[in-house]
């Protein structure tokens, strides 16, 4: 019986002791799956930040690397193993990483831009955050994140924002958090606690609800705390609190039960006015709470595409930059924001992620209203422990404004390059050292180069040296300045010397710094030769009045001195009654007097007083002749008599300055005959032919041309009369030849001529006769012009060649 009895309570036992084995295996499974979970959800945050498109790191206390995305490790190299200290030294970047460390590791929040170079990189600049990770007050390492701002510095601004935005959110991100111990003791408090509750954090430290509450709001909380203590589990439950401004507020607080390594217990408590937060257990699921919230609320655009390139996830920036709302787009394929023509990049880039490739580039997106949205999207692909491809992850930051002022700045820079290039005006600008960094067609033109030959040269390349150092003086004094100046300048070109009116100012940068200068230059030279010309006609015309006066006023003397003369070699001749008488009656024979004079020449003085009179006579009836306003009708005329009365006209025209005029230089005629008749006018002609004369007088009288000579012809040419004037002076360069008829254009000093007289010529012979002017030289081989004019009337009456007139 006994036996029966120990049998039945050995049953009963083992009976129990199988549902204890069952109940524990059950908790033991149901661990598993938990402690499987967390482990996924963790390998999923580790997963995600290693993918984040930046450089994000984390260090422990001894500046040993326990965290890198992999954009971090492709920028510095793995840098698990290495202590920050052993890092970069020959680039100095482990100086700037310790110094930052010993700041975090202090409790400073570390924001600030560097300059690093990466390895086998250029020197580039990051927006660089770094902040203590604590556990309560005590601070186990640093974490942070290095953005590459290098190529976004015109949209620094923008950036600066979101940067300023995001180091608010994290280091505001942490929720109201409180670590209790056994005797319900705050060992651990921060700082959103504290300014929740006005209370500062000293006051928290060692003290318990009982102290710092009331005691109907004290007395709730310590039984729930006492409650995790003893069983040990989680606990969320709905309070009351009084805030810093004495307002009661309902929050919901989790508190989880932790145990030390040593044994203590405590408790962790965590609060939030979000009533659906799931709170973490454990600082995993915290830490992803928080990186959570920075994707949700960071100015950046983020979008998760799933492996068909569906969307599953966009945080509010990016549905703000889109234009929708999320809940519209979520489940959308992304081809529903795409333009037709940018499907196959898009698809190329989808191919190139599922081979693991990270990808930084341009992509414009479709808004809701059509519009486009340009992004600069930084995507990374998702992949499963298991190396399938699971979709992407993208941050986007949009740079419409940005391509709208890059179009509009092409527009207008496009528009700017056309203005200067219709202008005839000489446009340049240069930079602070002279050099020429833009130049016009004109402006190139003037000195036979081309665009590219000026740009990057100075003017010491292109002028001489003299108006090379001019030029730099006038910079300069433009450089001290800050209002543009207009000034003359004379410049040598391919044309020769010429004047221009240049205007030039400061070019100035954004931040006010001047760069160097611009310049608008006209010529000129017309113009003054213009003013110089009307000064010179002006005086022309005086002297002209003045001449005819004097010409009037000498004419009375000259005529009594030639009436005199004839009167004296008249009472002189021997043959003469009366001159006979009046000689015996004063004693002196009339024979003894004809001795007497031609022994003393007296009779040939006398022939060379009237033969210089008759010059003199003829040299002011020429003058008067040539200075009358004649009338410009067409009569047949010999035209030799025309090149003679030039020539005589010339011959009385020299200057004793210059070593040759007409008379000294052999005149050779070939006339076909001495009476050649042509429909002209006269006048007209003569002012060709005396004007084509002084040019060859003047040319060889500069050049000191030995012999010099002058070869005349005139003859018939079929239905024209040709006249030609030739010399053997010094000849003319191509470039000469070619302008010699432009008005303006000489080769003279300026007080020598004024660039008119072949220009009048050609508009005497071609617009008045319809003939032809035309010259052939070459350098050293003299020159030859030909004046071809017809033999029948083309014209009827012309206006006086006062008319101004010119080709």
């Amino acid at each position: 019986m006994q036996n029966k009895e120990n049998t039945s309570a050995l049953l009963a036992e083992l009976k129990a002791a199988r549902a204890r084995i069952a109940e524990l295996e059950a908790e033991r499974d149901a661990r598993i799956k938990v402690e499987e979970a967390l482990r996924a959800n963790e390998a999923l945050l580790q997963a995600i930040l290693r993918d984040l498109p930046f450089d994000f790191w984390a260090r422990d206390t001894n500046q040993h690397v326990i965290m890198q995305s992999k954009e971090s490790i492709r920028l510095w190299g793995d840098l698990s193993e290495v202590p920050v200290a052993e890092t970069f030294a020959g680039f100095g970047t482990s100086d700037i990483w310790k110094a930052t460390n010993r700041r975090v590791l202090s409790g400073e929040v570390v924001t600030g831009e560097n300059e690093y170079a990466a390895l086998n990189s250029e020197l580039r600049t990051y927006h660089c955050i770094a902040a203590p990770i604590r556990d309560g007050d005590a601070i186990l390492g640093v974490v942070g994140i290095n953005l590459d701002i290098t190529e976004h510095k015109k949209t620094e601004q923008a950036l600066q924002d979101a940067h300023s935005f995001l180091n608010i959110v994290i280091n505001s991100l942490p929720d109201p958090i409180f670590v209790e111990d056994e005797q319900h003791r705050h060992v651990l408090v921060n700082q959103a606690l504290s300014e929740q509750l006005g209370i500062p954090v000293d006051l928290f430290l060692g003290k318990t609800v009982r102290d710092i509450m009331p005691p109907e709001l004290a007395e709730t909380k310590w039984a729930d705390t006492e409650l995790v203590l003893k069983t040990e589990t989680v606990s969320t439950a709905e309070e009351k609190i009084v805030d810093a401004q004495g307002r009661i507020r309902e929050i919901l607080t989790r508190k989880v039960p932790y145990r030390g390594a040593g044994g203590e217990k405590l408790v962790i408590g965590v609060t939030t006015d979000v009533t659906d937060r799931n709170l973490a257990d454990e600082a995993l699921r915290a830490s992803e709470d928080r990186y959570s919230t920075i994707v949700r609320t960071t100015a950046e655009g983020i979008c998760i595409l799933d492996q068909d390139s569906k969307i599953t996830f966009i945080n509010q920036a990016m549905a703000d930059m889109l234009g929708f709302e999320i809940k519209e787009v979520v489940g959308l394929s992304a081809s529903n924001f795409l333009f037709p023509g940018d499907m196959a990049d898009f698809d190329e880039r989808v191919r190139q992620r599922q081979f693991g490739q990270p990808l930084r580039y341009e992509r414009r997106l479709r808004r809701k209203d059509g519009g486009e949205l340009w992004t600069i999207a930084s995507t990374t692909p998702l992949f499963s422990k298991d190396g399938e491809f699971l979709g992407s992850f993208g941050m986007l930051t949009d740079i419409t404004a940005r391509k709208q002022a890059e179009a509009e700045l092409v527009r207008q820079k496009q528009m700017l390059l056309s203005i200067i290039e219709s202008t005839s005006d000489a446009i340049f600008i240069k930079d602070a050292a002279g050099r020429y960094v833009l130049v016009n067609n004109v402006t190139a033109s003037l000195f036979d180069l081309s665009k590219e030959e000026m740009l990057g040269c100075d003017d010491t390349a292109i002028f001489p040296p003299a108006q090379a150092e001019m030029l730099k003086r006038s910079d300069l004094a433009i450089l001290e300045q800050d209002a543009p100046k207009t000034i003359e300048e004379r410049l040598t070109t391919r044309d020769g010397d010429r004047i221009y009116l240049t205007t030039k100012g400061p070019l100035f940068d954004e931040s006010g710094r001047k760069t160097g200068i611009f310049g608008i230059a006209r010529d000129i030279t017309e113009r003054e030769q213009m003013a110089e010309t009307l000064i010179q006609t002006e005086k022309m015309a005086s002297v002209g009045g003045l001449a005819a006066g004097m010409a009037h006023e000498i004419n009375n003397p000259l005529a009594g001195i030639l009436q005199s003369a004839q009167v004296i070699a008249a009472r002189l001749r021997p043959d003469n009654a009366a001159n006979t008488r009046a000689a015996e009656i004063c004693g002196c024979p009339m024979k003894g007097l004809q001795c007497y004079l031609e022994n003393r020449d007296i009779l040939t003085l006398l022939d060379g007083v009237r033969d210089a009179g008759k010059r003199a006579s003829l040299i002011v009836a020429n003058m008067l002749d040539f200075s009358k306003r004649h009338n410009a009708d067409i009569y047949p005329i010999n035209i030799i008599k025309v090149i003679e009365k030039s020539i005589e006209l010339c011959q009385q025209d020299h200057n004793l300055a210059e070593k040759y005029n007409l008379k000294n230089i052999s005149i050779t005629r070939d006339y076909e005959s001495n009476e050649l008749t042509v429909p002209c006018s006269g006048n007209q002609v003569q002012q060709v032919i005396l004007n084509l004369l002084r040019n060859a007088v003047h040319a060889m009288s500069e050049a000191e041309t030995p012999a010099p000579s002058i070869t005349l012809r005139a003859r018939t040419d079929g239905e024209n009369v040709l006249i030609e004037v030739e010399d053997n002076g010094p000849g003319m360069e191509e470039r000469v030849r070619r302008r010699v008829f432009d008005p303006f254009f000489t080769t003279k000093a300026p007080s020598k001529g004024t660039g008119l007289g072949l220009s009048v010529s050609y508009f005497l012979v071609v617009n008045r006769h319809g003939g032809v002017l035309d010259v052939h030289s070459a350098p050293g081989k003299g020159t030859r012009f030909s004046v071809k004019l017809p033999l029948k009337p083309r014209y009827g009456k012309k206006a006086s060649i006062t008319e101004p007139s010119l080709r």
